[in-house]
């Protein structure tokens, strides 16, 4: 997989390196007016090779162009990473969080024992943390395509 964002280089993202098993469930499967084929599908990853990630789970927005459209591009047609989720076997240290983000322009606030980190100027949007919990949304703004190849 190669995702691309507008503000940085394209990079290469292999979920088997965390897991070895993945399953697949749609979420909203139509064609729009343009005759692509829209899908929205969560993954459920298991069998990780890292002991401390006990879920992981990832919902992507997926657009199947029509058989015209896919000759005028070269390629079948798109997707990208709307959010990931992380679950773990130990509680998260928060300073982990902050090093991650340190030098990106954030807001953190907490609702419902929630901390919320809102990333300005990033591809991502925000990020939700829990004890054990790490859920990271994708700014679609940023996101351009992901193109299998």
């Amino acid at each position: 997989m190669i995702y691309i964002y507008k503000d940085k280089y394209s990079r290469n993202i292999f979920h088997f390196a965390i897991s070895l098993d993945a399953k697949e469930q749609n979420l909203l499967s139509y064609i729009d007016k343009n005759r692509r084929t829209i899908r929205e599908n969560e993954y459920f990853y298991d069998n990780f090779l890292r002991k401390d990630v006990i879920s992981m789970k990832t919902q992507h927005h997926e657009e199947e162009y029509s058989d015209e459209e896919a000759i005028e591009k070269y390629w079948r047609g798109e997707s990208y990473m709307q959010n990931l989720f992380l679950e773990f076997n130990r509680e998260i240290s928060l300073h982990v969080i902050s090093n991650a983000l340190e030098g990106k322009d954030f807001i953190k606030t907490e609702k419902d024992h929630i901390l919320i980190y809102e990333v300005k100027n990033s591809p991502i949007s925000s990020l939700e943390v829990t004890q054990t919990n790490i859920k990271l949304n994708i700014n679609q703004d940023k996101v351009i395509s992901y193109i299998p190849i």
